[in-house]
């Protein structure tokens, strides 16, 4: 098991978070692994955190333009890695020691095919420990619902290189950009998703988190269009701008988008 690990993390005042981020990487019982940093313009401590640490499998990036975003963040990243295999890693969240080996192992068996993700620890006021489906059959099911979508979490993804440099996360998108990525990988119908049946990933909900961004609905119904107009063989619209004046357009179109945005926020502040 010599394969090479291309860990990647894109950061934005991770201060409080990022140390305890990078050391669950650096104390995987795999060690044969890199961890790439991308800064994406931080105005705390985030970036001397980063460079505080004394480990050759470091490596940190700052973006060279001052336009913030993750996907662009996670492109350089995947632009940059060297391994045979890429692991998503949060910079708020932490993977338990044996993530990377048992996901490694597990994709080894079809690495052209296999998409791994992770049972996991959810931490908001409580531990909620989060059981997924393990089996592809059962994981895409999320991938064509409305609701109780969420069967796979991106921030414990782990597939070969190739996989995620021909399939690169899409800047039009502020937020839902690993679920984007995710619906498009399982729309090409030829990857194997598969959840391994251990908790080895924490998700911590932080009070900055995307979901308690204002516009954060606004994007997740964005999201949900584009999907339908590809299904439906339509163009998508080039951004949310465009998307809202075609909202605007329709009376019925704007009701609609207004009774599920009122209705997600009323789930969100349920369940989070």
């Amino acid at each position: 098991m010599k394969d090479l690990v291309s860990v990647i993390t894109p950061f934005f005042n991770e201060e409080k978070y990022i140390k305890d981020s990078i050391t669950s990487i650096l104390s995987q019982t795999y060690e044969n692994i890199e961890l790439i940093l991308i800064n994406d313009n931080s105005t705390d401590t985030s970036l001397e955190i980063c460079k505080s640490f004394n480990d050759s499998r470091i490596s940190v990036f700052t973006k060279e333009d001052k336009i913030r975003g993750e996907a662009s963040s996670r492109n350089l990243a995947i632009d940059l890695a060297k391994g045979n295999f890429i692991a998503t890693q949060d910079a708020d969240d932490i993977s338990h020691p044996e993530r990377i080996e048992k996901q490694l192992i597990k994709a080894q068996e079809n690495p052209t095919k296999l998409i791994i993700g992770t049972w996991l620890k959810k931490v908001d006021k409580k531990e909620t420990l989060i059981k997924l489906p393990i089996e592809n059959q059962d994981i895409i099911k999320g991938f064509k619902r409305n609701y109780k979508r969420v069967t796979f979490v991106a921030g414990t993804l782990f597939c070969s290189s190739e996989i995620l440099k021909n399939n690169h996360y899409r800047e039009k998108f502020k937020y839902m950009t690993d679920w984007d990525l995710l619906l498009r990988l399982f729309e090409k119908d030829k990857y194997i998703f598969f959840n391994i049946p251990e908790y080895l990933y924490t998700y911590y909900v932080r009070d900055k988190g995307t979901k308690c961004q204002p516009d954060w609905t606004e994007y997740n119904y964005f999201a949900r269009n584009c999907q339908k107009r590809r299904l439906k063989g339509k163009n998508e619209f080039e951004n949310n701008e465009e998307f809202k004046k075609y909202l605007s357009s329709n009376k019925y179109r704007k009701l609609k988008w207004t009774i599920f945005n009122y209705l997600l926020k009323i789930k969100l502040k349920i369940i989070g």
